[in-house]
């Protein structure tokens, strides 16, 4: 068994196997999607599709123990058959949603236009070059770009030549000192023009022409389609913008014969509902505005014929409220801060129903004799907000990433700890087999549990291993964490 509370710079399916079978009480794991993400090799080793490393995951998983992993939109469903291969019971699928995220579509209605001279301006450049005896290095410092630029214009290695800018084909007009025949054609194909953009960027393109910087970044100039056929396929694109991760949720079998037996035996089986319930928004405390804190700080009302709140007359109750404080039961769908505001804007800022406090089981409610299928009181929230308030929102502090982590992908701490509260027990052991920069250990540290982890990748390990160690020392956590060496 190796050292918990550690991560370990290895192959997660090698160290996997070097721990004991029932060992650990949860995985808490964010897996590579296996996309090629931004042409990181991490990303497209197939290892999320790998029923062993599940299988491994099963074994040191104890019996009723929940796997939480996340996944892409298109190839989640072939991570969540592994799973399932390797013996898990998938239990539910959650949804992360977020508000940011930049969709990576073509717009198809400027790649038709940019398809249109593609071929005859290399053929050109190409033979111009020739008849004037002159090199690329030439060419290329005329027209103030790079030789791989003149290649790109070409076509010359490359599965996706480019045309240049406007600007740069006048200048090959002088360097090679000739107006080809489509020149007229070329230089007008882009539309009218119809606006600035303001972007970070680099570069330009056919539909675009820089011209200038702000503080805000670059303007540029753009255009809109120009030939026909394109302009049959404006508005067209490739791709969706990304605004979701779902997360599946798996248990290994239970060992017992009933999950109270389970839990009794191993720990095991069950999911924390109380600690990640939603919690009330008691924000504003005006007992006129606030329904929730004039409830729960016993206030009561006597609405007057003036229905301004500003002129209720408001007097302190004596004894305690008929009111749930514990907050709403824990959703299936988890929202970041962006993705909450955007919701609220659409749904608005609303009052919870009162709810029918008296309904009993086997009660008629519904004025048609039929009982209701309800169990006990329903407690009405009594507050008001918008649609995100029935929901968890993971937020994101800036300087949560820590000095000097460039990883791609990693989570909000918040999201992680609430995760790793919602399926370990108390001391319970939390592993993570692909640990990233850290954000899992750091999330078990700030929560008081156990974890162990791996992380493949040295240059992410080491960035795990600088946040951790900071976090220990930072926290005086030395008497529970050891810094890693």
């Amino acid at each position: 068994m190796l050292e918990i509370n550690k991560i370990y710079n290895m192959d997660c399916l090698e160290g996997l196997k070097l721990l004991d079978d029932n060992s650990v009480d949860s995985i808490v794991t964010d897996p590579p999607y296996e996309l090629g993400f931004m042409g990181k090799k991490w990303d497209s080793t197939g290892i999320a599709y790998n029923v062993e490393l599940w299988q491994e995951a099963l074994r040191v998983l104890k019996p009723g123990g929940h796997l939480l992993a996340f996944g892409g939109t298109r190839t989640y469903h072939r991570m969540v058959c592994a799973i399932e291969d390797a013996g898990f019971e998938i239990r539910d699928q959650m949804q992360w949603i977020y508000g940011s995220g930049f969709p990576k579509s073509i717009d198809i209605s400027k790649a038709l236009d940019k398809r249109r001279c593609k071929v005859d301006i290399g053929i050109w450049i190409q033979n111009r070059m020739e008849e004037l005896n002159l090199d690329k290095k030439t060419v290329a410092k005329y027209c103030g770009v790079t030789p791989r630029q003149i290649d790109h214009w070409i076509g010359i290695n490359t599965p996706c030549p480019q045309n240049p800018t406007e600007d740069k084909f006048l200048l090959l007009e002088e360097v090679l000192q000739d107006k080809p025949s489509f020149r007229e054609q070329f230089i007008s194909q882009k539309g009218e023009e119809i606006g600035i953009k303001i972007h970070q960027r680099s570069g330009g393109n056919d539909f675009a022409k820089m011209v200038g910087s702000t503080s805000q970044g670059r303007e540029e100039v753009i255009y809109n389609t120009a030939t026909e056929e394109a302009k049959l396929w404006e508005g067209w694109g490739t791709a969706l913008k990304p605004a979701n991760e779902p997360i599946v949720v798996a248990r290994k079998p239970i060992s017992e014969k009933t999950i109270a037996e389970n839990v009794l035996k191993w720990g095991t089986g069950g999911i924390n509902i109380d600690d990640c319930r939603v919690e009330y928004d008691m924000t504003d405390t005006n007992p006129a505005t606030n329904p929730l804190y004039r409830k729960k700080n016993g206030y009561k009302t006597n609405y007057g014929i003036d229905s301004n709140p500003s002129a209720y007359t408001l007097k302190k109750q004596e004894g305690t409220m008929n009111i749930n404080n514990k907050g709403r039961f824990p959703a299936n769908v988890i929202l970041d801060e962006e993705a909450g505001k955007i919701l609220d804007e659409q749904s608005g800022i609303r009052p919870s129903g009162k709810g029918n406090g008296n309904a009993k089981v086997g009660v008629a409610t519904n004025g048609q004799g039929v009982p209701p299928l309800r169990r006990g009181k329903l407690v009405p929230r009594n507050d008001t907000g918008g649609a995100s308030r029935f929901f968890y929102c993971a937020k994101a502090s800036k300087k949560e990433r820590g000095e000097g982590n460039n990883h791609p992908t990693v989570k909000p701490l918040s999201l992680i700890k609430y995760l790793i509260t919602l399926v370990t027990p108390p001391e319970g052991v939390c592993l993570d087999p692909f640990e990233g920069s850290g954000t899992h250990a750091l999330a078990c540290e700030e929560l008081g549990f156990n974890y162990i982890g791996f992380e493949l990748d040295k240059e992410y390990y080491e960035i795990a291993k600088n946040r951790i160690n900071k976090h220990i020392i930072d926290n005086n956590l030395q008497g529970k964490y050891s810094l890693i060496t």
